[in-house]
């Protein structure tokens, strides 16, 4: 088999003269703009990469499986994870494990852009459901007689997982249309290792000759630099790399939320903007507490110190200001202290605030209800997928973000300037 990657122009698709029939399907469209999509041979048992760290957040999460995916589908491999109640922390859920009934496509439905096939496997079918011994690996046995006998079996720790990776994308060529495939098991934290955010080598020149089927020159950058998936606009920049390089290539669709999620940030929106005045310049107020008490200053005095500063002057914007208030402080004295400071009146008559967290609990209750959600799905971290909306900076419905956190903590913001360019800009 030679054309092992489908190249296509720029807003170009792919079609029956450029693709095997001996392809799996999800991994052989393209998006706009996107000419290095591999095409992978169909396979009785698929390649696998089995990966586990210790456990955190849900955004930490999300990104980790948007990485991994792309890395899975260049390999032509299926990407394995212990289930979510072993990779979710428990410290940003109250303290407990999530229900062992939830799987990670009820809380990001990352899909392949053709077929919509789920980017992300549960290891449960390789171990099933009381397995525990998640972080014990390597856990795929290549010895004994069974289905992976002789399998190519390589184990990642510590971080050191560029040489591995060399081992692996060349073994993927090479044996691609054996019966036999590659089993890669990973443990540690992908943005600690020597692959994370790196320009990756592309395959020897013998093998880039026989699964390409053109030359070296001509497709190079736009098959294997950066990287599978995009660099972030920030390291590009520091890095010195063009922004046409900067694209990657992308596997995965774009829309991750599942229907349940859609419909209760709808709810939300819709509870907003039915609170707001209709011209009302919408603010996300966000301030964290819990694990980044010691990092970022959100005592009392110092946030209404914060507002002081950064509202000062917003009057003379001539429109409203709402903000959305959501915090991991579970203190109501703190909390309605910093509701009062907005809502008395006097100080900042122009703007308003509302308790996002509390609109977001009235609206899970109300699906609990309804029975549109099961119990499984009430804790923090379905109220967290669901405050997005307000937290996503590319979101039409916030119009700017006051963020008080471990990783932006600034002493004020020019709110004023910042709103007035926005509004130059639209």
């Amino acid at each position: 088999m030679i054309d092992t990657l489908l190249f296509v122009e720029k807003g170009g698709t792919p079609n029956e003269e450029n693709m095997s029939k001996h392809t799996i399907s999800h991994l052989s469209q393209t998006k706009e703009n996107d000419s290095c999509q591999r095409v992978c041979p169909r396979r009785k048992v698929n390649n696998k990469i089995y990966y586990v760290d210790n456990a955190a957040g849900l955004g930490d999460r999300k990104t980790m499986m948007d990485e991994l995916s792309h890395l899975a589908a260049f390999l032509c491999a299926d990407l394995l994870l212990p289930p979510p109640e072993h990779l979710l922390t428990p410290k940003h859920n109250n303290g407990k494990r999530v229900s062992k009934k939830l799987e990670w496509q009820d809380f990001y439905n990352l899909t392949y852009i053709l077929g919509h096939e789920p980017a992300v496997k549960s290891a449960r079918v390789e171990f099933g459901l009381d397995f525990q011994d998640w972080r014990d690996i390597p856990l795929f046995d290549t010895q004994s007689d069974g289905k992976y006998k002789n399998w190519k079996h390589v184990v990642s720790k510590y971080g050191e997982w560029k040489d591995d990776f060399e081992t692996i994308r060349d073994y993927s060529f090479l044996h691609q249309d054996e019966e036999r495939g590659f089993i890669w098991e990973i443990k540690g934290a992908l943005y600690d290792s020597d692959l994370y955010e790196t320009p990756l080598r592309g395959p020897s020149k013998d093998i880039f000759k026989k699964h390409f089927n053109v030359t070296t020159d001509q497709k190079w950058r736009s098959v294997f630099r950066p990287r599978m998936k995009p660099f972030s606009g920030v390291y590009c920049g520091m890095n010195g790399i063009r922004s046409e390089d900067c694209k990657g290539c992308v596997y995965t669709n774009d829309e991750v939320d599942t229907h349940y999620l859609k419909a209760m940030k709808e709810s939300l929106e819709k509870s907003i903007r039915n609170r707001i005045q209709a011209d009302s310049l919408i603010g996300h107020l966000h301030i964290r507490r819990g694990d980044a008490i010691g990092e970022c200053d959100t005592r009392l005095e110092r946030i209404e110190e914060y507002f002081q500063c950064s509202l000062q002057g917003t009057e003379s914007l001539g429109r409203k200001l709402t903000l959305l208030f959501t915090s991991d402080e579970k203190d109501v004295d703190y909390r309605e202290q910093i509701m009062s400071m907005i809502n008395d009146g006097s100080k900042y008559p122009h703007v308003s605030i509302l308790d996002a967290d509390e609109m977001v609990e009235n609206i899970m209750g109300n699906a609990l209800e309804n029975k549109t959600i099961s119990e499984t799905m009430n804790n923090n971290y379905f109220i967290y997928d669901i405050e997005y909306l307000l937290q996503d900076w590319s979101s039409e419905l916030v119009d700017f973000h006051m963020v008080r956190r471990r990783s932006m903590c600034n002493d004020c913001l020019p709110l004023k300037e910042l709103i007035s360019e926005r509004k130059e800009i639209e």
